[in-house]
C-alpha cells in the first residue's frame, strides 16, 4: 500500500512539475530574478535590492547551477526541470516521516502507513511543490534536521551533533524560518542535558551544533548585521514590496485572532474578507486543505462555482484528520507528562511549538492576509504527520471509530488526488502579468525574439504598460531607437492607471516610473541625435525622482558631449554619491576630470573601476526588482562610453602615458558595460 501511494505521489509531482506554470506560484517571479541575479553577477544580493532578495541564497545557488549547463535550452523547459527536481525532492519529508513512524509505532502498521501519506497528500504540500521558490527545499532540510535531532537525543555524540548542525546550517542558508527548528534543537538538547545530568556530553552537543551551523550560514547573517543592523532583514520594509502589501486586505491581529476559529471559511473558502480574515487559524486550516490564500493550481473560488463546491467539500472532510492530529498532539503532551522523557516526543513537541510560535509572531507583525499561508508551517510537517499517526494510534482502542476515520480519509484522498493533479480537473487562470514575466524570462535567458513575440502579444491583447516598456528595451537593443521611443511613450501614457497600491503609493510609484522612463528617453534621444531633447528628458527625470543615479549619469554624459564639463562634474559626483558601486559613473568621472585637465584625479577615478567589477549595485539593473506587477527589463538604461567624446581611454591620451595605459587596460578588463 505504501509503495502504491508513493507511486501516485510521484506521478502527481511529475505531472505538476511538467504542466504547472511555475512562474504562477507565490512570489515566483521574485524568486526567478534572484536566480538570474546570481547567474548575471555571481554575487548574493541584499535585502533592499529586490522582491525576494532578502532570502538566504542556497536554493537560488542550486537553481543557478542547474540552469547554467542548460542556458541554450528553452526557458520554459528549464523551469520545468527546476519544478520537477524540487517537487520530487519534497518526498524526502515523507521518507523522514516514515522512518520516525516505524521507530515510534512498530506495533501499528496503519500508523506507519498514514504518517508518510499525510505528508505526500496534504494539499498544501501538493499545491506548493511545483512553485518556483525556496519553500520546498527548506521543508526538506528542516525535516532532515528533525530526524537528526531525534537520533542525536537517542544516542548523543559529537558526530551526530555535527550532522544535526550541518543540516540546520543548510536549512538556515535556505530560509530564515529554519531558525524555529534551530531554536527547537538547541532547547531540546539543553533539556536532554538537564534531564540526564550529563553536563559534559550536553555541552559538547550544543557547542558542535551551534558551531557547525554557524560555519555554514553565519557569514550570511553576519553580512545582514553589517548592512542592516539585524540578521533578519526583510524586503517588505522597502517601497518595491510595501506598495503591494499596503494595499492588501489585513486582519485584526489581537488576541481573538489566535483564540478563535471562524466557520465562515466553510461557506466562502477565501481568506480575504471579514470576519474570516480576523481569525488566523481559519486561514491556516483552509490553507492546509485548499488554496484559500491566492489561486495558483486552481481557478479562484470566487469565479468558478465548481471550484467553490470542491473547496467546501475538502474543508469539511479535512476536519476529521485535523481533529485526529490535534488528538495526537494532546496525547503526546499527556504521555510526556505522565511517562516522562521520550526522545521523539520531546523533539516533536519543541519543533511544533517553536514553529507555531514563530508563525504567531510573524503574523502579528504582518497582518496582511498573505502572511497567513499554511506553507509557512511546513518546517514542522514531520511533527504534524507524527501527531496524525499518534492520533490514529490512540483510536485503535475504538475499532469502529477508527474504521470510520480511515474510510473518511480514503474519501478525502480520492478527492485530493484529482483536484491537485494539474489539468486533470482544474487549470489555473494566467494573467497578463504572468505572460509578461514569461517574456522577461525568455529575454534574460538569451531568447530575445521569443521575448519580443510574447511582449507584443501582451501589449496588443492587454495594453499592459510594462509590456510596451519591455518592447522599447528590445527595440533599443536591436538598434531601432525610433520604435523604442514610441513604445516608451505608450508605456508612459498607460502606466499611471495600471499601478497597484494605495493612493499615496500609486502617486509616488507613478512619479518614479515616469522618471525612469524619461531617463531612458534621454538615452534614446541621444541615439537619435537629438541632444537638446535628450538633456530635457534627463533633467525632467531628475526633477521627478532625484534619487535615481542613472538619471544624473545620463545628464552628465550629455553635458560632457556638449562641452559643459563643469556642470557635468556635479551630476556625475551625485550619481556616485547615490550609488558608490556605479562603475560606469566612475569611468565617466575620469572623462570629466581629464576634460578639465586634472589627470591625477582622472587616473584615480578610472583605477577605482577595476576594484568594482561585478558590483552589488544599489539597483539590480541586470534583472529588475522582481515585482510581478512591474516586471520591467533593464529599466535604468545608461548612455554607453563607446563614443570618442565619452571613451575614458581617449580622454586620458593627454595624461601620463604610463598611467593612462595602466588604467585603460584595467578598464577593458572590467568591461565597459559597467
Amino acid at each position: 500500500m505504501l509503495l502504491g501511494l508513493t507511486v501516485i505521489a510521484v506521478v502527481i509531482r511529475l505531472n505538476n512539475g511538467v504542466r504547472f506554470p511555475s512562474l504562477h506560484g507565490y512570489d515566483s517571479f521574485g524568486h526567478l530574478t534572484y536566480i538570474w541575479y546570481l547567474l548575471k553577477t555571481g554575487s548574493v544580493p541584499l535585502a533592499d535590492q529586490g522582491w525576494s532578495f532578502f532570502h538566504p541564497p542556497l536554493y537560488y545557488a542550486i537553481a543557478a547551477m542547474i540552469w547554467t549547463p542548460l542556458r541554450g535550452v528553452d526557458p520554459k523547459q528549464v523551469l520545468k526541470v527546476l519544478s520537477v527536481t524540487f517537487s520530487l525532492l519534497t518526498l524526502a519529508s515523507a521518507w523522514v516521516s516514515y522512518r520516525v513512524a516505524r521507530r515510534s509505532f512498530a506495533h501499528n502498521p496503519v500508523a506507519q502507513l498514514l504518517a508518510p501519506a499525510f505528508v505526500m497528500f496534504l494539499p498544501v504540500c501538493l499545491y506548493t511543490a511545483p512553485m518556483l521558490g525556496n519553500e520546498g527545499l527548506n521543508t526538506v532540510l528542516c525535516s532532515l534536521a528533525v530526524y537528526a535531532l531525534i537520533r542525536t537525543l537517542a544516542d548523543p555524540g559529537w558526530r551526530r551533533a555535527l550532522v544535526l548542525g550541518g543540516v540546520l546550517g543548510l536549512a538556515l542558508l535556505t530560509k530564515a524560518t529554519a531558525a524555529a527548528v534551530f531554536a527547537a534543537a538547541v532547547v531540546s538538547l539543553a533539556a536532554w542535558t538537564i534531564h540526564h545530568r550529563r553536563w559534559r556530553d550536553g555541552a559538547i552537543n550544543l557547542i558542535v551544533v551551534v558551531a557547525a551551523s554557524s560555519l555554514i550560514c553565519g557569514w550570511y547573517y553576519a553580512r545582514n548585521i553589517a548592512h542592516f543592523g539585524t540578521p533578519l532583514a526583510m524586503s517588505r520594509s522597502y517601497s518595491f514590496v510595501a506598495h503591494v502589501e499596503n494595499a492588501l486586505p489585513a486582519g485584526n491581529r489581537g488576541p481573538r485572532a489566535y483564540l478563535s476559529f471562524d466557520p465562515h471559511i466553510f461557506v466562502n473558502p477565501r481568506y480575504i474578507e471579514p470576519p474570516v480574515i480576523d481569525s488566523v487559524w481559519s486561514g491556516i486550516f483552509g490553507g492546509m486543505w485548499f488554496e484559500v490564500v491566492g489561486a495558483a493550481l486552481t481557478p479562484s473560488v470566487q469565479d468558478d462555482a465548481g471550484v467553490r463546491w470542491v473547496a467546501r467539500l475538502l474543508l469539511v472532510l479535512g476536519v476529521v484528520p485535523t481533529v485526529v492530529t490535534l488528538l495526537g498532539l494532546g496525547a503526546g503532551v499527556f504521555r510526556s507528562v505522565r511517562r516522562g522523557w521520550d526522545d521523539t516526543l520531546v523533539a516533536m513537541l519543541f519543533v511544533s511549538g517553536m514553529v507555531v510560535a514563530m508563525f504567531i509572531v510573524f503574523t502579528h507583525s504582518v497582518p496582511s492576509f498573505t502572511a497567513v499561508k499554511a506553507s509557512y508551517l511546513l518546517p514542522a510537517i514531520v511533527p504534524f504527520s507524527f501527531w496524525f499517526a499518534l492520533g490514529i494510534d490512540v483510536l485503535t482502542r475504538w475499532r469502529r471509530l477508527l474504521i470510520a476515520v480511515l474510510v473518511e480519509y480514503v474519501m478525502l484522498l480520492g478527492i485530493i488526488v484529482p483536484v491537485f493533479t494539474y489539468q486533470l480537473v482544474f487549470e489555473a487562470e494566467l494573467s497578463a502579468f504572468y505572460w509578461n514575466a514569461l517574456g522577461v524570462t525568455y529575454y534574460l535567458a538569451g531568447f530575445p525574439d521569443s521575448a519580443k513575440e510574447i511582449f507584443s502579444a501582451v501589449a496588443r491583447g492587454y495594453h499592459l504598460a510594462v509590456a510596451h516598456e519591455n518592447l522599447a528595451v528590445v527595440a533599443l537593443e536591436d538598434g531601432r531607437p525610433s520604435e523604442a521611443l514610441q513604445h516608451l511613450q505608450d508605456a508612459m501614457e498607460l502606466g499611471p492607471e495600471q499601478i497597484f497600491g494605495t493612493t499615496e503609493d500609486r502617486i509616488r510609484l507613478a512619479r518614479t516610473n515616469v522618471a525612469e522612463y524619461r531617463s531612458t528617453e534621454a538615452v534614446i534621444r541621444h541615439q537619435l541625435g537629438e541632444p537638446e531633447e535628450a538633456i530635457a528628458a534627463a533633467r525632467a527625470a531628475i526633477t521627478l525622482a532625484p534619487e535615481i543615479p542613472e538619471a544624473h549619469y545620463n545628464l552628465a554624459a550629455l553635458l560632457v558631449e556638449g562641452t559643459q564639463v563643469t556642470a557635468a562634474a556635479s551630476e556625475v559626483h551625485r550619481a556616485i554619491e547615490l550609488d558608490p558601486t556605479f562603475t560606469a559613473a566612475r569611468a565617466l568621472l575620469a572623462v570629466v576630470e581629464a576634460r578639465r585637465g586634472a589627470c591625477a584625479p582622472a587616473i584615480e577615478a578610472l583605477r577605482s573601476v577595476a576594484g568594482l567589477c561585478q558590483p552589488e549595485r544599489a539597483y539590480p539593473w541586470e534583472t529588475g526588482r522582481g515585482d510581478l506587477l512591474d516586471a520591467g527589463l533593464a529599466r535604468r538604461r545608461i548612455i554607453d562610453l563607446c563614443t570618442d567624446a565619452l571613451n575614458p581611454e581617449v580622454a586620458l591620451r593627454n595624461c601620463s602615458a604610463l598611467g593612462s595605459a595602466t588604467v585603460a587596460l584595467r578598464w577593458l578588463q572590467c568591461g565597459a558595460q559597467h
